[in-house]
């Protein structure tokens, strides 16, 4: 459906909440699990991204916070991943009716992103969907855990010879 061509990673959360929120009624309590990525900065950013925008296209999604201290307590217990039947249950401890869980899977140009959206009452996959996000500087901030928010800017100035002025100073309405 979305994913014909390779798209920025803000034109992938626009798309995939869409295509959830879409699927999903107010009804319907939702919570995001996990995305295997070896990158856990990205996928910490990628499921609070997509959390925040399905909340905001109405859907009814479970607090992760309840999730990832759930999530951590069995991979202590089982030192792994979570695998698709541990998601299973985590959905279940949370009350949630539907989990979103995926995989990013690095294919040299692009970053292939399948998520899946999983009804917990019948562990049956009602909506999957691919996606091959650009290496753009986004995507590359993400993965590299850097913070791209306005106080953690830098700004420099270089000067021929090799010396450089840098300055970190959160704006004063940040303080």
């Amino acid at each position: 459906l979305f994913a014909a061509s390779t798209v920025k990673y803000e034109q992938f959360i626009n798309q995939a909440t869409e295509f959830f929120g879409s699927y999903l009624s107010s009804d319907i309590k939702v919570t995001l699990v996990n995305v295997e990525s070896g990158y856990p900065e990205f996928s910490e950013e990628l499921l609070t991204d997509l959390e925040k925008n399905l909340i905001n296209f109405g859907c009814t999604v479970l607090d992760r916070k309840n999730t990832d201290a759930i999530v951590a307590e069995l991979e202590f217990q089982s030192s792994g991943l979570v695998d698709d039947k541990e998601a299973v249950s985590i959905g279940h401890m949370l009350g949630a009716d539907m989990i979103i869980v995926g995989k990013a899977i690095n294919k040299g140009d692009y970053l292939k992103l399948e998520l899946s959206l999983v009804d917990l009452s019948t562990t049956l996959v009602v909506r999957k969907e691919d996606w091959n996000i650009k290496y753009d500087d986004t995507l590359l901030s993400l993965m590299k855990g850097e913070d791209d928010t306005v106080g953690n800017r830098f700004f420099s100035v270089g000067l021929k010879g090799g010396i450089m002025l840098a300055s970190n100073t959160p704006h004063e309405d940040m303080i």
